[in-house]
């Protein structure tokens, strides 16, 4: 045995480097970018994540690392009349999170979206 004292902060780091491994850089959320840059608090979205989009609950599909068409900065599913399920673009306005027009359809016809429409489907509080 060591007469010398045992150093917490080595503990810590060697935890939170055993944390880190097997951690893949595509499971860490992305930070939405704004190219306006408004001030608009940026929240953290990664597909599967939860959020309100025009009173609609909807699960993210993508995040687009450069804005796509009209502005779009992720994919969601949401459910829309009598259950189905449809995929859209939306993008960060100073009210909130915004659909885009002409940009979406149904989401069950799309086998990359199957995950998301049943998370969807399980509902947001299960």
């Amino acid at each position: 045995m060591s007469d010398k004292p045992e150093n917490p902060q080595s503990k810590d780091s060697q935890s939170i480097n055993d944390k880190l491994q097997g951690v893949n850089i595509s499971d860490v959320p992305k930070r939405i970018h704004d190219p306006d840059d408004k001030g608009l608090t940026k929240p953290d979205v990664f597909p599967g994540k939860w959020i309100t989009v025009r009173n609609c609950d909807a699960v993210v599909c993508n995040v687009f690392d450069e804005p796509g068409p009209q502005g779009s900065q992720i994919e969601v599913v949401y459910l829309y009349d009598r259950n189905r399920a449809i995929n859209r673009h939306a993008k960060l306005s100073e009210s909130g999170w915004i659909f885009l027009e002409d940009m979406g359809g149904p989401a069950d016809n799309y086998p990359r979206l199957q995950d998301f429409v049943l998370q969807l489907r399980r509902g947001r509080w299960k």
